[in-house]
């Protein structure tokens, strides 16, 4: 009888493989989109209305280069964690669900 020994998920947003400084150009896909889904509660909204209710820290949180570095080196270590974590589960098969 097959037994199920570990559940991890991941998201696979493009941000996890593109480098930080390459972020300010991807985010511009996000202002001219209409239909962003905002956390925590995944109100649909565009970019400029979103931008609108923001707090004043949300609106300086991001500006330069370091918060995206920091923020992408959290995501690396976070994958590595994901990985050894797989590694050391020695699962005989490995199912991947995924919406793409």
């Amino acid at each position: 009888m097959a037994k199920i020994v570990l559940g991890i998920g991941t998201s696979h947003t493009p941000l996890l493989s593109l480098p930080p400084e390459m972020w300010p150009e991807y985010a511009k896909g996000d202002e001219r989109n209409p239909e962003l889904s905002f956390p925590p509660h995944g109100y649909v909204m565009p970019f400029p209305q979103a931008v609108e209710t923001l707090k004043a820290e949300g609106k300086t949180r991001y500006v330069g280069p370091e918060p995206f570095a920091a923020q992408s080196r959290a995501f690396k270590q976070a994958l590595d964690t994901l990985a050894s974590t797989l590694q050391g589960a020695d699962a005989d098969v490995t199912v991947i669900i995924s919406d793409d």
